[in-house]
This record gives C-alpha cells, structure tokens and sequence, in this order.
C-alpha cells in the first residue's frame, strides 16, 4: 500500500508548487521556495516551505495575504482527507519548525496554510466549535484564527477549491515547462546571433584588411 501512495505524491504536488509559483509570481523576487522541506524529524516533509526575504512586502495574491515571514503549506489531494487530525498535523509542523530552526523564530513570524479541492465543512464546524474564529477573505478563501490564543500565535489558512482542479494545477505546471523552454531557446538563439556577429565581425575585419592591401598596392601603382 504504501508503494501506491507514493507516486500518488508525486503526481499532485510538482503541479501544485507550480501553481503556487504562478499565482505569486508578482512577488517572485521577494519569496524563497523550498519544495517538501525537510523537518529534523525524519520523515516528516513540508510539501511548500515559503519564505519572505523581507518581513515587510506585501504579497499582492489573495493567496499570500495571510503571510508572515515563514509560511508552511499543505495541499491534500481529492483522494486525501482534511480532518482535525491532518489540521493539527499541519500545527505540528509550525512547532517543529521553531525547534528545529537555528535561527530564533517565534511562532508569530509562521503561518500554515492548507489547500484542497473543497471546503472541508466537518472540520470547520469542529474548529467553531472549540472557540476557532472562521472568517471567508475571498471565495475559497478561509482565514483560522483562535479568539482566545496568547501572544505567540500562528495565523493559519485554509483554502477551499481555489485551484479549480487538478486540471488546473497541471495546467500551471505544463505553462512553467513552458515558460522555461521559451527563456531556454531564446537563449540559444542570442548564442547563436552573437556566434553570427562575432563571425560577421571577423570577416568585415579580414575584408578591411584586404581593402587597405589594395589601396596600397594602387597607391605603389600610381606613384609609378
């Protein structure tokens, strides 16, 4: 069972990073992407580890409203559940996180986040139902905070079938491919243009040199 799990993984979460990587890309030069960060407790994996370069940005995608300085995300797959488990689980990350980092990171500087195809109704009404305050940003979007925490509190996300479907999300990493084959052969084609005027140059050179040949020899010519 677990040998099908597996590729299962792989298949869903390269389109998800691409897509993340699509619908923030007006902040691109200001977020780091570590694709399944690795947790000093093996074997536990991030799927999407974002990162602010600088605190103070604003990330202009509904997406990234939520965002502090360090933002761990989760996507679930249709085939995978979003219950109170899972939710906690992604709590967890935040706290080993904090552990494990050298750097000294308070549970303010950290977000998680979770993304899947729907809204996961059970979860919610349970989150209600323990003092969890529950507010739609944008459609799809759900921002999770509790009314009762103390100082050191982590924001937290849920988003509810923003990437329309899988479709969707293989889409965005079919138009990464894309982009970067364009940039690849675009670069080709200016190594190729400067091999072209560097030989043009070299040739314009050798046919100068042999004008001032000619000249010479029909200057001797004419003094004759």
């Amino acid at each position: 069972m677990e040998k099908d799990k597996k590729p299962r993984r792989s298949f869903y979460h390269p389109p998800f990073v691409s897509a993340m990587h699509i619908e923030l890309r007006e902040n691109k030069d200001n977020l780091l992407y570590e694709d399944e960060h690795r947790l000093n407790t093996d074997p536990l994996l991030i799927d999407l580890l974002i990162i602010k370069k600088d605190s103070d940005v604003n990330i202009t995608s509904g997406l990234g409203r939520i965002f502090r300085k360090i933002n761990i995300w989760e996507y679930k797959s249709p085939e995978a559940s979003l219950g109170y488990k899972e939710f906690h689980k992604g709590l967890t990350y935040a706290h080993l996180y904090v552990a494990s980092s050298p750097e000294n990171i308070s549970y303010r500087d950290i977000s998680v986040s979770f993304l899947r195809h729907a809204k996961p109704v059970k979860l919610m009404k349970m989150l209600l139902s323990e003092g969890y305050t529950i507010s739609e940003y944008e459609p799809g979007i759900y921002h999770v905070s509790k009314s009762n925490t103390n100082k050191e509190d982590t924001k937290m996300g849920i988003y509810a079938d923003y990437f329309n479907n899988l479709e969707e999300l293989e889409n965005a990493n079919k138009e990464i491919k894309n982009q970067d084959e364009q940039i690849k052969n675009q670069d080709k084609t200016i190594k190729t243009l400067q091999k072209e005027l560097k030989k043009t140059n070299k040739e314009n050179s050798e046919l100068k040199k042999k004008l001032l040949a000619i000249e010479k020899k029909l200057s001797n010519i004419a003094v004759l």
